[in-house]
């Protein structure tokens, strides 16, 4: 049977013959052989004639030049088929002209056996094909600003409206959700996800007040292109049965967004939703919606959970694992050192901030957080290194369960860059530690990460390889994918004018599969569905799947409880302490201070993180770690280095290592929870390299009786209220006026710049100081500008043993170095009185280590 290749005769008569298409069914013959009807596009105007076939077009299928002509069939029965919408009509290839022997240059097949045998589900909007005249110039090419959801346009500004497609196996395909017909409507179906046994699909409908017409940088006119407006955008998750069709909607409360979700073995679904409405840490600019945090709900809808309060700034489109059982997913991480990652330079604020996209896990009930990609490295070792790490997101799985993902650069690009998988490794297993990775950006990266698809991850045009997104496994090891081809950049009006005008194509957007791994989309792939009126996106696979359903570590009594069984540690970044001020400890892995042994850690405290509940922008807050946190308390470390604690359930925490007077020395900077009834267990401090690692069951703390941490021990120490009240007391007489040591004045009132607060925790570029630190920071300006985890001279953000002003009041240099020992560093200097009392003192280092925080 002679197989087409759908979406390249749709090319060739568009290209020809069908301007101004509709979708029709054609069957074919060549050499007298049948080939069963399938729909392509076609138009309106009589077919009927003979029509040139493009010869790229023709050289693909046949390997040879030739023409065709085409009649109408008789109106389909089948009501299922058509609706009435669809024009057949009958191709017959013209051999006449020259054939010759297509062995050698057919486009590779797929090693298995599947042809479309499951049927897929998809999304699509209609793609922009009208050119527009500006400035007595006509333009082409503006489905350049046809956009895809990705990690910037979350929830609005993508383009609309939208449809949901079910191609069944036999290639009729079916709209289960319309946003057109039988008129527009702003609306867009996607994140369709497909239940274990393969029968339903859950999906989630963004809509919004109205479709804006878009007007790019630089235009001087509104373009055709249509978009979600910001007003009036919610999302609402949808069931539908395939066998029956009947479509079933969730409970809904107006403003929410209940986005992508995700079926568990047991029928219910984890699913992403700002329904408890804690809004965003504080970073750079204000978010301008709440997160969205993972839940969980029965089919209907009902009895929805919330699973996931530790995203604290979002969760996207999770994915439940084959083989582990786990529930992958898209985690926003930018808060403490997270998004620090460049090193030093110029780089003194964060980077990027929506391209900080990591690939974490959670069980099935949401508990046992892990990090599986992005956590601890900037650029992945692959391809010595030239793979830069940045929004990781569209999550998929092959079908040996190694786990894809695509990895791009937010905002411009539709989603679209390279395709990324990774064998997963068991047991909170990460990769290589820094002990024996072979350089730091190999370190915690998974063991066997490589580029499955190729296309461009950077911000800039695509080249003729193109983008790609949405990874989905198929039977024979290959993947689902889309594929961007063209321009596929978001550019403003004179690049448009000059440069995109120049391009056979803006952009289009296709459904393709892999001919092999790894792959280049141009020359490894075959088409699904590629439509030229379309931009088609987001595959899912129809067919059942077995799914891991492990046991989970429970406790009888509903507390909420974590151990850990040692003070094992991987902390220390790859090749020791870097040049002064170093951030790569705490930007790219396990923090810790490097002139502390980790032997003098004695005890474990924990920080409740209290929640936003409006949307916060800078000039709100004033904290290092972009979240308020409070002090739950500290739970002393058994003889072998274990502990055992209680915490409260569904509540997010962080975690240090403390030593004898409270300070930390080690600091987990990921936010996690316990759902209620887990024990959550770990071999280490950080220790995720090795299933080697100690096992709790077989420590002392798991002989004891947990220590309950129920309430916070203190207050949440704010600085106008509890510190400077402190520094004036005992500072001020010296630390005043036009004299004071080191231009350092400890009595003026405030948050704004020159105040006593901004010169301790903002004054990162060292103005007004009469000798800035010895620092050299390659290409910054001033000299002696500090660096991060430093917000001034004086305090390091999650250190106070790392920060001048504690020593200063402590009396004594405490990072365990002496001023001789480097000379680029801050130096203790002169003799110091020590100027606070134990109470103090504790109040100082635990208002630094919990974010410098001022109303």
């Amino acid at each position: 049977m002679l197989r087409f290749n759908c979406r390249v005769i749709v090319c060739a008569l568009l290209g020809t013959l069908l301007p101004g298409s509709s979708l029709v069914a054609v069957s074919a013959e060549m050499s007298g052989q049948e080939v069963p009807p399938f729909k392509i596009a076609a138009g309106s105007s009589s077919l009927q004639g003979s029509g040139e076939w493009l010869p790229g077009a023709y050289q693909q299928l046949f390997g040879s030049k030739g023409s065709g002509t085409f009649r109408r069939l008789p109106e389909s029965e089948d009501t299922n088929d058509t609706e009435d919408r669809y024009q057949k009509w009958e191709g017959q290839i013209d051999t006449s002209k020259e054939q010759t022997d297509t062995s050698q240059e057919e486009s590779p097949q797929p090693d298995g056996d599947w042809s479309m045998a499951d049927g897929i589900v998809y999304s699509r909007i209609p793609r922009t094909t009208t050119n527009i005249e500006i400035n007595g110039e006509i333009l082409g090419n503006l489905g350049i600003y046809d956009r895809l959801p990705d990690v910037t346009l979350r929830l609005w500004g993508f383009s609309g409206p939208g449809q949901l497609v079910y191609q069944r196996a036999d290639g009729v395909s079916e709209i289960l959700y319309d946003c057109l017909s039988p008129e527009p409507r702003p609306c867009v179906p996607m994140d369709a996800a497909v239940s274990p046994d393969g029968t339903r699909v859950a999906f989630s409908v963004y809509r919004a007040a109205r479709l804006d017409n878009r007007r790019p940088r630089g235009f001087p006119v509104e373009i055709p292109n249509k978009a979600l407006a910001r007003e009036g955008a919610e999302a609402q998750i949808f069931t539908v049965d395939l066998a029956t069709g009947k479509l079933t909607a969730w409970p809904h409360t107006s403003g929410t967004w209940d986005t992508g979700p995700v079926w568990l073995p047991d029928g219910r679904l984890m699913f992403t939703s700002t329904r408890a409405k804690d809004w965003l840490s504080v970073l750079g600019s204000a978010g301008h919606h709440p997160a969205l945090q993972l839940w969980i709900a029965e089919a209907d809808g009902s009895g929805a959970v919330r699973v996931g309060p530790h995203e604290r700034d979002s969760a996207m489109h999770p994915w439940l694992h084959s083989k582990t059982g786990r529930v992958m997913y898209s985690s926003w991480q930018v808060v403490n050192m997270l998004p620090y990652r460049g090193l030093g330079g110029l780089q003194v604020l964060f980077g990027t901030k929506d391209n900080f996209w990591w690939v974490m896990s959670v069980d099935q009930r949401g508990g046992s957080l892990e990090a599986e990609l992005g956590a601890h490295t900037k650029q992945a070792s692959i391809d010595s290194g030239q793979h830069t790490l940045k929004a990781l997101h569209f999550l998929g799985e092959r079908a040996n369960g190694d786990m894809c993902t695509t990895n791009y650069y937010r905002g411009n690009n539709l989603g679209g860059g390279d395709i990324l998988c990774w064998p997963v490794e068991p047991g909170n297993v990460e990769g290589e530690g820094p002990a024996t990775a072979p350089s730091q950006r190999a370190t915690f990266e998974p063991r066997g990460l490589y580029l499955a698809v190729a296309g461009g991850s950077n911000d800039k045009p695509a080249d003729e390889a193109g983008r790609v997104r949405d990874p989905e496994g198929l039977p024979d090891g290959n993947l689902l994918f889309t594929w961007l081809q063209g321009y596929c950049f978001v550019t403003n009006f004179s690049h448009f004018r000059d440069d995109v005008q120049k391009r056979e194509l803006g952009c289009d957007a296709g459904i393709y599969r892999t001919t092999r791994i790894p792959a280049s989309p141009s020359t490894g792939s075959s088409v699904v569905v590629d439509s030229p009126d379309w931009q088609e996106f987001m595959p899912r696979l129809v067919r059942s799947r077995q799914v891991a359903t492990p046991s989970f570590k429970t406790v009888a009594s509903g507390q909420c409880l974590l151990g850990g069984a040692s003070m094992e540690a991987e902390v220390r970044n790859h090749g020791g302490e870097g040049a002064f001020p170093d951030r790569t400890p705490c930007a790219l892995q396990g923090c810790s201070t490097h002139g502390i042994d980790l032997s003098e850690i004695v005890k474990i405290r924990f920080w409740q993180v209290l929640p936003f509940k409006r949307r916060m922008r800078e000039s709100d807050f004033h904290g290092s770690q972009g979240i308020r946190t409070q002090i739950l308390g500290d739970v002393p470390l058994a003889e072998d280095g274990s502990f055992l604690v209680s915490l409260p359930c569904d509540t997010p925490y962080v975690m240090a290592g403390v030593d004898s007077e409270g300070r930390a020395i080690a600091r987990d900077q990921v936010v996690q929870s316990l759902r209620p009834g887990e024990l959550h267990t770990c071999g280490g401090c950080h220790l995720h390299s090795t299933s080697q690692a100690p096992k709790f069951e077989e420590s002392r703390a798991a002989q004891l009786q947990p220590v309950v941490l129920a309430q916070p021990s203190v207050p949440e120490w704010e600085w106008s209220r509890d510190v400077f009240p402190i520094l004036q007391k005992n500072c001020a007489t010296c630390h005043s006026g036009e004299q004071a040591p080191d231009g350092l004045t400890l009595d003026r009132p405030g948050t704004g710049e020159g105040s006593t607060y901004w010169q301790l925790a903002e004054n990162i570029d060292t103005h007004l100081l009469p000798e800035p630190p010895p620092v050299d920071i390659h290409g910054a300006s001033p000299p002696g500008r500090m660096d991060r985890p430093w917000l001034s001279k004086y305090i390091h953000m999650l250190f106070a043993r790392e920060s001048l002003l504690y020593w200063k009041a402590a009396g004594q240099r405490l990072d365990g170095r002496a001023d001789i020992d480097r000379s680029n560093d801050i130096n203790f200097g002169p003799d110091h009185p020590w100027t606070l009392n134990e109470s103090d003192l504790k109040i100082l280092a635990e208002w630094i280590e919990s974010g410098v925080y001022a109303e």
